[in-house]
């Protein structure tokens, strides 16, 4: 021990105070753990020990959906649901074209008048029917919440109420409510499409279905057309109904449209009856409704195998959470491999885009149109080349020795300098003009190109919001950040090759014009003293030196040294030239920053690789579990 300590009271109490803490840490950190193990333990033996197969299977499923990631609202719901199904009545869905009698038909197998029958707008709602100690109507609107309403609200519905409702909820004291709860639809031959999405989404819950057709009107082709798209799946349990029977003479024409929707209906169907839902209202009349025949079909058929249709129906739910989950595990691993490939490639992509714009065009126009500008100049001064007739004397020697002079007459060439200097620097010459637009073309590249990377900034912001948008659909995880920061990134590599190629552009635009002048003056002195030196010695002896008669080339080539051609012919002609150079260095800098996101985007895809082969495992366990149905 120090002994400092004996002697000093504060340090023996400090170090005290740091022992407890440490102490209180410790304690804590072993109850936290002793409670994860705990729970983790008390929610294994509570699915270990669950009393119903079913229930066990939906517990086994929430706890290895919460293993891989937090439950969904939508999870949490069909898991709620799927528990409470175990003890519910079996759903079966009345479908059929629009105007077919199914609020009439389920008239009748209720025993009552409830349901409005006619083309209302109620019936383009659906109404589960469900059993109920009294008679009532719940109401469930649009914004979440509900309401308990008399009956007679589904006959006063106007059509502004109607919009605000979701869907209604009828319970009814009828006995075979206990073991069916029916779900009346808008149909699918309704004016409004959402009516045939909203009866699609039942078909997907319903465990079973009653078809009702009107008997004169049966087998049409878009009928037939809608129930081996949609039905067919549902054969083994399902019934078509012929209402409006007492619309047809007599049993012949009765059975004649029996044996032909049998014909037209084969293999849809597990049985096919012709009835009146508006006889079996009628109690004189109700035995020759036919009415007893569904009624038959579902007691001896539906509600005894409603034991096998619900294991399948909670079974398969499951299956298709787990299925989900894997699917959002697959595809969430495919998000992260369609962006490690288009980092990979998005230096590619940049010169792949700029070869598909007019900017390769319009950057070779701009040599074109200075070239063209350099030779339009030329042309104007060799046509103001002047032809003049001169005198001179020559001295020559006769063949006695004496000296004479000879005058010769000659035609040579000048050059109106003054006049040439004052047309071409006129600030109404065209050539000026001209020029002007080719520098304002030059300096207005750059501003091309800004758009041009603006465009990939765009379409590289779009492409990551659209995958996040994606994403976001498979996963929980928050990708923002990374999407914010490659955005930010490319931006600024963007920015730094951009700044670089105005300001070389610029150069070029502003030298075309500060040099228009002192270029055509350069030109033209040395085009004047090569001729004024040429007819000199020519005068001195003509048959030695030549008079000088300047060429189109001659001229062009002392124009272009004026103009420096060199200079715009590499930045602006040649292989290397200016955005191909900022080009290459933009999609250099971007491929060394997105190596930096390789590492990360690997190990993401091996962790959802492991969390797919737990969620295979998990499946296999709810597919041996069909033993239940």
């Amino acid at each position: 021990m120090n002994p400092t300590n004996l002697t000093n009271p504060k340090n023996q109490s400090t170090q005290t105070t740091d022992n407890a803490k440490n102490r209180a840490q410790n304690a804590q950190s072993a109850q936290l753990l002793y409670a994860d193990t705990l729970l983790e333990d008390f929610i294994k033996e509570c699915i270990a020990h669950s009393q119903n197969p079913l229930e066990n299977h939906i517990n086994q499923t929430k706890y290895i959906l919460t293993q891989t990631a937090a439950l969904s609202q939508s999870a949490k719901h069909t898991l709620n649901e799927l528990v409470s199904l175990i003890d519910s009545p079996i759903k079966i869905a009345v479908i059929g074209q629009f105007s077919s009698g199914k609020s009439t038909f389920l008239n009748a197998i209720l025993g009552q008048k409830i349901l409005p029958s006619g083309i209302t707008p109620v019936t383009a709602k659906v109404c589960e029917i469900c059993y109920g100690q009294t008679l009532g109507l719940e109401v469930f609107f649009a914004n979440n919440t509900t309401a308990l309403m008399p009956l007679e609200f589904l006959n006063n519905t106007n059509k502004q109420t109607l919009a605000k409702i979701s869907h209604f909820k009828l319970y009814a004291p009828v006995e075979i409510l206990r073991s069916i709860t029916f779900l009346d639809t808008p149909g699918f031959n309704s004016q409004n499409e959402s009516d045939t999405k909203t009866t699609n989404e039942i078909l997907k819950q319903a465990d079973g279905i009653i078809w009702l057709s009107l008997i004169d009107n049966v087998g049409k082709n878009s009928e037939k057309e809608i129930l081996h798209s949609h039905i067919q799946k549902y054969a083994t349990k399902s019934i078509c109904v012929l209402n409006q029977k007492d619309r047809l003479k007599n049993e012949d024409e009765i059975q004649t449209s029996l044996k032909y929707a049998n014909e037209a209906f084969s293999g849809l169907f597990s049985h096919i009856v012709a009835i009146s839902a508006k006889q079996a209202q009628d109690h004189a009349r109700k035995a020759e409704s036919n009415i007893q025949a569904v009624l038959d079909f579902l007691y001896t058929q539906i509600i005894p195998n409603a034991s096998s249709y619900k294991p399948h129906r909670i079974l398969k739910q499951l299956q298709a959470l787990t299925l989900q989950e894997l699917y959002m595990t697959h595809k969430y691993a495919l998000r992260l491999q369609e962006l490690q490939s288009y980092l990979s490639l998005q230096n590619a992509q940049i010169k792949f885009d700029l070869l598909q714009t007019h900017l390769q065009d319009e950057f070779d126009a701009l040599f074109r149109q200075y070239d063209a500008q350099l030779e339009n100049l030329s042309l104007k001064i060799f046509n103001a080349l002047r032809e003049q007739e001169i005198e001179f004397s020559i001295p020559h020697k006769s063949a006695f020795g004496l000296t004479k002079l000879h005058t010769l007459k000659q035609t040579i060439t000048t050059l109106p300098k003054d006049e040439i200097l004052s047309l071409l620097t006129h600030n109404e010459n065209q050539t000026i003009r001209d020029l002007r637009k080719l520098r304002f073309q030059i300096s207005n590249f750059g501003k091309s190109f800004e758009c041009f990377l603006h465009q990939e900034l765009q379409t590289f912001q779009e492409t990551f919001h659209k995958w996040l948008f994606q994403v976001q659909k498979y996963t929980q995880d928050n990708e923002q950040p990374l999407t914010i920061t490659l955005t930010k990134d490319y931006q600024n590599a963007s920015q730094k090759a951009l700044f670089a190629l105005q300001s070389e552009l610029e150069t070029l635009s502003h030298l075309l014009i500060i040099s228009y002048q002192n270029a055509i003056e350069l030109a033209l002195e040395k085009i004047d003293a090569k001729i004024t030196f040429a007819l000199k010695k020519h005068k001195e002896n003509p048959k030695e030196f030549a008079l000088w008669i300047p060429t189109f080339e001659n001229i062009r080539d002392f124009i272009n040294q004026g103009f420096h051609y060199g200079l715009y012919q590499d930045k602006l002609f040649l292989t290397n030239s200016l955005y191909k150079k900022m080009l290459f260095n933009l999609s250099a800098e971007i491929e060394i920053f997105y190596q930096h996101y390789a590492t990360m985007l690997a190990q993401k895809l091996a962790d959802l690789a492991q969390k797919k082969q737990n969620l295979k495992a998990h499946l296999k366990v709810l597919r041996d579990g069909r033993d239940l149905m």
